[in-house]
């Protein structure tokens, strides 16, 4: 600065100096003025002014800093308009939400005030009653469970859970915002892809006691209402021991110590750091990571949870290394609790609580792939609602009749003795007992010796052969206008597949029409169960007509490939179950309106509320319909498939049946009702192996014949039981077998 310049500020200051307050204050003015003027009006107003070639390099520097100020000055006008928008949201988002916050609040503390410890300790059995109201069996924990004090509770249990559940655990407050907030952000910015969830330990065991686990706004915010107001009334130690003693580890196991013993025969005590770390991975989804369902799954999350317990500083790196290459080994899979009456009563039940929860049932699917994401779904909510039926100490009465369950139950114990051989070791059968209305009596899943592990009543899915054929071929045929008299044509199946496998390879075109074959009555295609007939009635009634009949009865596994003509001889994808069979037959018997099978009458809670709903009845097929189809199946017993069981040479009751058998003789089917006096009883049979196998001489008319008829006879109490030298007659015609 030159000497002339610094005189100049000099003056300038002690001319400011004997301004008076007015002068000052209109200089700051003038000051504020300059100041705000751009930079390049300043710029221009330069005297002297540089040469061109430096002055144009100024101004354009001079245009970019006036450009950045302007973007500042409005970013910092949108950011307080922002501010003042969120706080004016935020406050009336206050007024309108706070009224149903302290709602939320006061129904929580309400809630825990009247929790004791006991509450967090109870282990109320759920008993299942027969229709006569005997005892079937009880559900229950394991009844090995040992509820651990927070001291015995090992220390690396304590730590898994905390590293990988809720690090904030011993500070907060029961609700982490800080994390419900990035879980929001996350999924937000993810467009719902990277949904995760953001529940404490206390939030988790406020749901697994208080609430159901259907994922809701209205749930979500009861629990975190409910976590906050445990952690007031309960220690952190506390909230930890019931957490770890009443979250459930699948198969059954509830609490630390039931699982260690479950799945390793030693307390929860001799762990080591691996085999919790493993255990502790199961309650975050206890279907996903069932040890049994997926070990791999399971060994991930563990190493999960080891990496979690390294970053948070639990565990040394040797420890992390030493614990992610230690072998685990489980015991074998534990077998359901109860016989089959037990079982399927468990299911009816459970699907019964899947409802409640606000659960919709799918019977139609456009995909596979579809299809397996609504297993997927299904399958966690069936795992949750089987951990409130396990329990909650409920009430269930059913329609089973102790009697026809036991009965029938020796009679297959009795057929599957006599007639497996060294070729069938593995032979099974099951049958399935209802009214028309579809209240299951009896319900057998195979042989009483084998455990009843599986329930292949229910749980079985297997070709249905020309079973199917009354359900998806001849009842929608009448309803299109066919009568018991129309004339249809008996192709030859393989010359059908034959010229369509034409088609597919070199494009030849065919007409079905076109084909040879006698003429028949539909009467006499069906009790003969002509193959033939069959295909061509789908044919020209229309598959697209014909299949979704069994998607109104709940089929469970229809897929897109099932909409062929395959369909019309029970080749199913997936096939069906004797419960779904039934069902289905019961629905015929009740002049075509269907109800869902279930054995359930009443469920009460354990404060006496009554838990079942009314089940839902549908329109299938109509009553000219279904009254038809009894007269067609009337034929089956007296000239058809199943003349040759004899069924009335040991009683006058009239039977109204079908019999089915599929390719290689791997499956045999007989399903239908009798009426007597009034009484209708529907009856399913199966038999095979349960790893599909051909068997020489399984029919539909031999074996599962055989034990339908003296099922059927047991029940309805005729004497003579027992079939001797049967002819046997068969149905095979090409393709899949009738």
């Amino acid at each position: 600065m030159s000497k002339s310049e610094m005189n100049d500020k000099k003056f300038e200051k002690v001319r400011t100096d004997t301004l008076t307050v007015k002068e000052k204050r209109s200089l700051k003015k003038e000051r504020k003025r300059k100041k705000k003027n751009s930079v390049l009006a300043q710029v221009m107003q330069a005297q002297p002014r540089p040469g061109q070639p430096l002055f144009t390099i100024i101004v354009f520097f001079s245009v970019l800093i006036d450009i950045i100020r302007t973007m500042l000055r409005s970013v910092l006008c949108l950011v307080v308009i922002l501010l003042l928008s969120a706080a004016v949201v935020t406050g009336i988002a206050f007024t309108l939400l706070k009224p149903e916050y302290d709602q939320y609040m006061e129904n929580a503390r309400k809630t825990v005030e009247e929790t004791t410890e006991d509450t967090f300790r109870f282990n109320e059995t759920t008993i299942l009653y027969y229709e006569d109201g005997s005892r079937i069996s009880e559900l229950m924990k394991d009844s090995d469970t040992v509820y651990l004090p927070y001291e015995e509770i090992p220390d690396d249990v304590v730590k898994a859970f905390v590293a990988v559940e809720d690090r904030s655990f011993w500070t907060n407050p029961g609700i982490d915002i800080k994390n419900i907030v990035k879980a929001g952000y996350d999924a937000v910015i993810s467009k719902g892809e990277n949904v995760r969830g953001a529940s404490t330990i206390t939030q988790q065991l406020a749901r697994c006691i208080f609430l159901n686990n259907g994922v809701t706004i209205d749930r979500k915010l009861q629990e975190m209402a409910l976590a906050v107001c445990l952690t007031e009334k309960y220690s952190k130690e506390q909230i930890m021991e019931f957490y770890v003693n009443n979250i459930y580890y699948a198969n059954g196991y509830y609490g630390i110590e039931a699982a260690a013993q479950g799945y390793f025969s030693k307390p929860a005590s001799e762990l080591t750091l691996s085999e919790t770390a493993y255990i502790c991975s199961i309650p975050n989804s206890p279907t996903f990571y069932d040890p049994y369902n997926d070990p791999d799954r399971a060994l991930e999350r563990r190493d999960l949870i080891l990496e979690s317990m390294y970053d948070v500083g639990f565990i040394s790196w040797e420890e992390l290394e030493g614990a992610k290459a230690e072998n685990i080994e489980i015991n074998p899979a534990p077998g359901m609790n109860g016989d089959y009456a037990a079982t399927y009563a468990a299911d009816c039940a459970i699907r019964q609580f899947m409802e409640l929860d606000g659960f919709t049932f799918q019977y139609h699917f456009e995909t596979d792939e579809e299809l397996e994401a609504y297993q997927a779904a299904y399958q966690e909510e069936y795992e949750a609602m089987r951990e409130e039926l396990y329990r909650g100490g409920y009430r269930v009465y059913t329609s089973i009749e102790k009697d026809a369950q036991q009965g029938i139950q020796e009679i297959v114990d009795q057929f599957l003795a006599d007639t497996r051989t060294d070729e069938s070791p593995d032979l099974q059968a099951a049958v399935v007992l209802s009214d028309e209305k579809g209240q299951v009596k009896a319900v057998i899943g195979g042989e009483s010796s084998s455990g009843f592990g599986l329930n292949r009543a229910y749980q079985s899915f297997r070709q249905p052969g020309s079973s199917i054929k009354p359900l998806v071929v001849y009842a929608p045929a009448l309803e299109e206008g066919y009568t018991v008299d129309s004339t249809v044509k008996n192709i030859s199946v393989s010359e059908a597949h034959q010229k369509e496998e034409d088609r597919i390879t070199y494009g030849t075109p065919y007409d079905l029409n076109d084909l040879s074959g006698s003429l028949v009555s539909l009467r006499t295609a069906l009790e003969q169960s002509l193959n033939g007939a069959a295909y061509m009635i789908m044919h020209d009634v229309g598959v697209g007509s014909c299949v979704p009949y069994l998607e109104e009865m709940h089929y469970k596994k229809i897929v897109p490939e099932d909409f062929t003509l395959s369909t019309a001889l029970g080749g199913l994808t997936y096939g069906a179950s004797p419960v779904e069979m039934c069902g289905a037959y019961a629905c015929l018997a009740n002049g075509g309106v269907y109800r869902e099978p279930t054995c359930l009458t009443s469920i009460v809670d354990r404060y006496g509320n009554e838990m079942l709903q009314g089940e839902q009845e549908g329109i299938v097929y109509t009553m000219g319909t279904a009254s038809t189809m009894k007269d067609l199946l009337s034929g089956v017993m007296l000239r058809g498939t199943g003349s040759g069981l004899g069924w009335y040479e040991r009683t006058d009751i009239p039977a109204y049946v079908k019999t089915g058998t599929t390719n290689d003789q791997k499956d045999g089917w007989m399903c239908g009702w009798t009426e007597n006096d009034g009484e209708i009883n529907v009856m399913s049979v199966w038999v095979g192996c349960d790893m599909p196998k051909g068997l020489q001489g399984l029919w539909g008319s031999t074996w599962p014949g055989s034990v339908w008829v003296d099922s059927m006879l047991s029940v309805i109490k005729e004497p003579d039981a027992g079939i001797d030298d049967v002819e046997l007659e068969s149905e095979m015609e090409g393709g899949i077998a009738a």
